[in-house]
Formats: structure tokens, C-alpha cells, sequence
């Protein structure tokens, strides 16, 4: 198709996909930013209030924030879900 009668479209769509791809590209990691940070302020907290009732509060503080991190990638559901 690029050196056929229609290169003319391929250029084109060349073009217009390359920019979709990008701007996703930078959706996805804006998003997994976010679900980073959504997860390290959450392990954090649970650390918090498990050493405020002894230490033992929450045995699987990683998991949870490992779940955290992967919900996150769910915009808008995925924080009730992981929460």
C-alpha cells in the first residue's frame, strides 16, 4: 500500500495514526503515574495505621498495594474496586 496507487492515503493515515498513538501513549503513562502514586500513598497509610494498632493490623500491606496499583489502571471504577 505505501508504493501502491492509494500511497497517497497511507501518508495520510501515516500521519493521523502515528498522532493517536502518541497521544495514547502519553494517557497511559499519565495513568500509570497516577496508579503509582495511588498505590505508594495507600501502602504508606496502611503502614500508618498498622503501626498506630500494633503492627500486626494488616498482613498483606504489599498485595494490597500491588491490587492498588493494577485497579488504578481502571479509571473511574477501578478506585472503588481496589478501596
Amino acid at each position: 500500500m505505501k508504493g501502491g496507487n492509494f500511497s497517497f492515503l497511507y501518508e495520510e493515515y501515516q500521519i493521523i495514526f502515528g498522532k493517536i498513538t502518541k497521544g495514547f501513549g502519553l494517557i497511559f503513562k499519565a495513568q500509570a503515574i497516577i496508579a503509582f502514586a495511588n498505590a505508594i500513598l495507600t501502602v504508606l497509610g496502611l503502614l500508618i495505621i498498622s503501626f498506630f494498632h500494633g503492627g500486626d493490623a494488616f498482613p498483606y500491606i504489599i498485595t494490597l498495594g500491588v491490587i492498588v496499583f493494577i485497579f488504578g489502571f481502571v479509571p473511574i471504577l477501578g478506585t472503588f474496586l481496589s478501596s
